[in-house]
């Protein structure tokens, strides 16, 4: 019977190939300043010629898209899905906090 040795399972680097995503556990002060400041971007896109949102933490939830007014409603709506997600696989939030998040991006 072959021997499995440990240097099998690691790629060159000497890093694991299979390796689960650390979960992140930040303060709740960084956490609430940054889904602020994410709101707070997210308003702004509101009159905007064209959408494009960067999240606090330096990653594009939304490329440069050019907003249209007949598109209006789906454009919004795209852009929501867009931050859920990565609010969800990035920052590994709650869908009761992401709710809270995206309804007072879009509250008057």
């Amino acid at each position: 019977m072959a021997r499995c040795l440990p240097s099998s399972f690691l790629d060159r680097v000497g890093r694991e190939l299979y390796c689960c995503p650390v979960k992140r556990n930040p303060t709740p002060e960084f956490e609430a300043k940054l889904l602020a400041e994410l709101a707070a971007r997210t308003k702004t896109l509101r009159t905007a010629n064209v959408l494009s949102l960067k999240c606090p933490c330096g990653k594009v939830i939304l490329p440069p898209t050019p907003a249209l007014p007949h598109l209006e409603d789906r454009q919004r709506g795209f852009v929501k899905s867009r931050i859920r997600r990565h609010l969800r696989d990035e920052h590994q939030l709650s869908d009761h906090i992401i709710d809270i998040v995206v309804s007072r991006s879009y509250a008057d």
